[in-house]
C-alpha cells in the first residue's frame, strides 16, 4: 500500500472519531499504555491527559511518550497511516 502523503495525514488525523493509545515508559518498568480523546491541530497531537497523571507525569519528566491511533478497517476497505 502506497504512503500517505503529509496532506493525507493531517486530513485522516483531523477527521476525528479514532481511538488513540498513549504510552509511556516507567524506570525499571514496562512500559503503560492507556486509550485517550485526542486533537490534531496544526501537524500535532492535543493529548487530553491530566498533568498529574502517571502519564502526564512521565511526559513532563522524560518529554517522550509514542501515540498510536487506531482505524477500523471496514469491509472492502483499508487504512494505513504512515509518513516520515
Amino acid at each position: 500500500m502506497p504512503r500517505m502523503s503529509r496532506e493525507e495525514v493531517d486530513e485522516h488525523l483531523a477527521r476525528g472519531g479514532l481511538m488513540a493509545i498513549l504510552s509511556v515508559g516507567r524506570p525499571h518498568k514496562g512500559p503503560v499504555a492507556v486509550p485517550l480523546a485526542y486533537l490534531w491541530e496544526d501537524g500535532q497531537f492535543l493529548l487530553m491527559t491530566p498533568p498529574d497523571s502517571l502519564h502526564g507525569k512521565q511526559m513532563q519528566r522524560t518529554g517522550r511518550a509514542t501515540v498510536t491511533v487506531h482505524s477500523e478497517r471496514y469491509a472492502g476497505s483499508e487504512v494505513a497511516v504512515s509518513y516520515t
